[in-house]
């Protein structure tokens, strides 16, 4: 049940991933679909965070507070606990300040989607290897 919780998480970021890698900010339509699916990938890669550190036996808390316990833990290097951090800052840019939001770190957030999508894919394997103990 859990794993198919992780799996179902995957296949929403793959989609919403698809979708970046084959689109770019062309007119405002897409722009706005950009900001969606950028923002999706960013929830669910929080989301298998917290999941994850709740299968670790650590107590959830904020994002932050999720990516730093796993970097303890030695789930996550430091490098990619900042790029989560980094893609977790841009999701909150993108839902709080839409009006002043600063599109060049949107387009780097969207250039380095593969960046974010192998962290994503490490944790998930992080669980495959829990679960088969």
């Amino acid at each position: 049940m859990r794993r198919q919780r992780y799996l179902e998480k995957l296949e929403k970021l793959e989609g919403e991933y698809e979708f970046i890698k084959s689109h770019e900010m062309h007119d405002e339509v897409t722009q706005r679909a950009l900001l969606y699916s950028l923002q999706v990938c960013v929830d669910v890669a929080m989301d298998i965070v917290a999941m994850l550190t709740k299968d670790l036996g650590i107590t959830v808390e904020d994002d932050y507070t999720n990516i730093e316990r796993l970097i303890r833990k030695g789930v996550l290097f430091p490098q990619e606990g900042e790029l989560l951090k980094k893609y977790n800052g841009l999701r909150n840019a993108i839902v709080h300040k839409y009006d002043r939001l600063n599109l060049n770190s949107v387009i780097d957030g969207l250039k380095r989607i593969d960046e974010l999508y192998e962290v994503v894919l490490k944790l998930i394997e992080t669980y495959e290897k829990l679960e088969g103990e």
